[in-house]
């Protein structure tokens, strides 16, 4: 294991040839390239898929039972896992986002070296989004920066931490929601605690 980091993600596609669940696989293979473990929480993909990314060296587990259309359970359940293999670190990176791995140790520097808790990476380009996401998404990361004075790229969703901030993740019960909130409500929650969290 590469100075002890792991990535988790969570999958579950109809189609095993479909565009997402073939990025999905780079993704794993990129891991791979990069010797860093990858744990996938599996939701019910075609076995195909399932055999494909183990081969290509996925860590793979079952998802726990919950209602489709709910993300949070899954994530929660992957960096748990994440955890069990590290003890001190771990993170949620997207399936699709393949070219993540060769960033991983990177992203990961402000939490090894003690200067952060958690670390949510920062696109420096929107120009491959749709027009309405390369529009929303720096509003709303304005937005977020006047409400709580924390200058991040919020509506990325990657996001690496500690096990103290991890518990965070790890506690929400979907209270608020559990699609795309889980990737929200944790970081208020560890603002809020005075953690310290960072983009780059």
């Amino acid at each position: 294991m590469k100075n002890g980091l792991v990535i988790t993600t969570t999958t579950w596609y109809d189609d095993a040839q479909c565009v997402r669940a073939r990025c999905a696989v780079k993704t794993v293979q990129n891991a791979r390239e990069h010797s860093i473990p990858i744990v996938v929480v599996e939701g019910g993909s075609p076995k195909e898929f399932r055999e494909e990314i183990q081969d290509c060296g996925a860590i793979l587990f079952d998802e726990v039972e919950h209602a489709r259309g709910v993300m949070c359970p899954g994530r929660r359940q992957a960096i748990a896992k994440g955890f069990d293999l590290t003890k001190n670190v771990s993170c949620y990176v997207e399936p699709e986002k393949y070219c993540m791995p060769a960033f991983v140790e990177d992203l990961f520097q402000p939490v090894l070296n003690g200067k952060a808790d958690m670390c949510i990476p920062r696109r420096r380009s929107h120009s491959s989004y749709p027009t309405a996401q390369q529009l929303a998404e720096p509003l709303g990361n304005l937005h977020f920066k006047q409400t709580t004075g924390l200058d991040l790229d919020m509506w990325f969703g990657p996001r690496f931490f500690n096990a103290t901030a991890g518990k965070y993740f790890l506690e929400y019960s979907d209270e608020y929601g559990g699609s795309w909130d889980p990737t929200h409500i944790p970081v208020l929650r560890c603002a809020a605690a005075g953690l310290r969290i960072v983009s780059q």
